[in-house]
């Protein structure tokens, strides 16, 4: 009789054993948590707050002012002028299509050693400054982007845009030029890297001084981090 028992205990015990593992084999996968299952979205390409950097090539084509030859006494054109420019941008970008940012920029222009810029050296006790002149201008901008397509992969990276902007620039040496308003903008081109929070570029902007009506052009390299 004991032995019965024991033999029917071993039974049911293999029986529990194999239906146990049946229905732990049988648990669809979907029945595992839901936070397990959901993973944290891959962006391929970034776009929000980003910071920029750009340098270059600056060219003053027309320079506000004018040269003053001291031995004839007469005033000429500063003419063509080439020089570097550069600086930084921060800014956000809601959507692939349109960014807005604040930007620092610093530009150094060529000019002849007798460009005098708005100075009058003719007139009584003036003692004008001449040559070289840099800008600064602290301003802000906008950026309206057109993608140029999808890869391969159907990720849109390349993009053509055109940026308008306007700042006040702080001229050197002082007496030179005067502090200005400064309206800019142009085309560019931009594409965003397989390194996802970088994107390189180059941008063509035209410059006006408001007040020294000096005309530029710059041609600047960039590259950006998206956060």
């Amino acid at each position: 009789m004991r032995r019965t028992w024991i033999a029917a205990f071993a039974v049911l015990l293999c029986a529990s054993t194999a239906f146990a593992q049946e229905e732990e084999e049988s648990t669809p996968l979907s029945a595992a948590p839901v936070e397990a299952q959901k993973k944290a979205p891959y962006n391929e390409v970034e776009h929000g707050f980003f910071v920029g950097a750009f340098t270059g090539i600056a060219l003053a084509i027309k320079p506000g002012g004018s040269t003053y030859n001291r031995s004839t006494g007469t005033f000429g054109s500063a003419g063509f002028a080439m020089g570097q420019s550069g600086g930084i941008e921060l800014g956000i970008e809601p959507t692939p299509f349109f960014s807005i940012g604040v930007l620092a920029m610093g530009s150094a222009a060529n000019t002849p050693s007798t460009f005098v810029g708005s100075c009058d050296p003719t007139a009584a006790n003036t003692s004008c400054p001449h040559g070289n002149y840099t800008a600064l201008t602290l301003g802000a901008d906008a950026r309206l982007n057109l993608s140029l397509g999808a890869d391969v992969n159907g990720i849109r990276r390349a993009y053509f845009f055109v940026r308008a902007g306007a700042g006040y620039s702080i001229l050197a040496p002082k007496g030179l030029l005067q502090n200005e308003l400064l309206v800019f903008g142009g085309p560019g081109f931009e594409y965003f890297t397989h390194l996802r929070h970088f994107s390189v570029g180059i941008e063509a902007d035209a410059s006006y001084g408001l007040t020294n009506k000096g005309f530029g052009i710059a041609l600047q390299p960039l590259v950006r981090y998206t956060f």
